[in-house]
């Protein structure tokens, strides 16, 4: 695996795709905005309560984080947003000048492996939806530990869990209705297993960035050849689709004890594209009490030690 690329192709992916992140990605919108609110509240308006708060946002995208925990912060605090994508930073800044939001704020370009930011500054860590973009997972939970306050907090949210694809029921209960819910399922499916042949299959460079993304990794030489669309996306969401076990991230966290856990969106894309369904809702509650802890999404919360002693 090489990481370099991995990042590089991240990199490239969301500087050129002139996408707003988040409206590419509705479901964090719908699934985990309201659940980093009712973090939020708890961590600034009940745990950490004294002034001058720093809160270091990896992976800050164009903003959702920050603005997400805007109304519990004040002028004293202190937000530093760290992105490999520099044209996200720029739009991330635009947005929180245009939401007039009151804390203080910096924005830092990474290198996606090490963060530019001191030992121990932060009262907060959080990262959304980015530890799935990343190759090496341990190396990226010590910049984590580096970078927390003893005492601290870490905010882990919207990543993919890897106990619902290894739940068969949940597994085959999603793929029964995906097959219901999208005629063109199981076309799909036998063209991807190469059962069929179509014009769906792997089309390189099907549009101007994804022809721009390879002239640029061919250059530099991370490869030799173009990428398809599919084979680019699968770089940039290298940890997608088989996700996390919590007890992994537990043992690349030995400094930090984990207080809180939800899992949520029991039924993955189904519940996504048809969340206003009555049916789909109430499967998906019903299935979020039978298997608390194997939904597709989850959202953790931990606390660094105050001492650097492992639990």
């Amino acid at each position: 695996m090489n990481k370099k690329l991995i990042a590089r192709a991240n990199e490239l992916y969301y500087d050129l795709m002139n996408g707003d992140y988040e409206e590419d990605h509705r479901e964090i919108l719908l699934l985990t905005l309201s659940r980093l609110k009712k973090i939020s509240d708890s961590l600034f308006n009940h745990w950490i309560k004294k002034n001058n708060r720093v809160v270091v946002d990896i992976g800050s995208g164009t903003g959702f984080v920050p603005l997400s925990i805007a109304s519990d912060l004040n002028e004293n605090d202190f937000v530093i947003c760290t992105d490999i994508y520099e044209g996200m930073l720029k739009k991330e800044q635009e947005n929180l000048e245009s939401a007039g939001v009151k804390f203080k704020r910096t924005f830092l370009k990474s290198d996606g492996i090490n963060y530019p930011v001191a030992d121990e500054v932060a009262d907060v860590v959080m990262a959304n939806s980015m530890l799935h973009h990343v190759s090496d997972p341990e190396a990226f939970f010590k910049e984590v530990s580096r970078i927390a306050k003893k005492g601290g907090y870490f905010v882990l949210s919207h990543e993919p869990n890897a106990k619902f694809q290894n739940n068969k029921v949940l597994w085959t209960i999603y793929r029964i209705l995906y097959l219901l819910y999208n005629p063109r399922a199981l076309f799909e499916s036998l063209n991807r297993r190469g059962w069929l042949k179509t014009k769906i299959t792997e089309i390189k460079n099907q549009n101007e960035a994804i022809s721009e993304i390879n002239q640029i990794l061919i250059k530099e030489g991370f490869i030799s050849s173009p990428l398809s669309e599919h084979k680019l996306n699968m770089l940039v969401e290298i940890n997608s689709i088989k996700g996390f076990f919590i007890e992994d991230i537990k043992k690349m966290l030995p400094l930090f004890k984990l207080i809180q856990i939800e899992t949520y969106n029991h039924l993955w894309w189904i519940y996504i594209n048809h969340h206003r369904n009555p049916f789909i809702r109430a499967i998906d509650a019903i299935l979020k009490i039978i298997y608390p802890y194997d939904g597709k999404s989850m959202i953790l919360v931990f606390q660094k030690n105050e001492t650097n002693v492992t639990k």
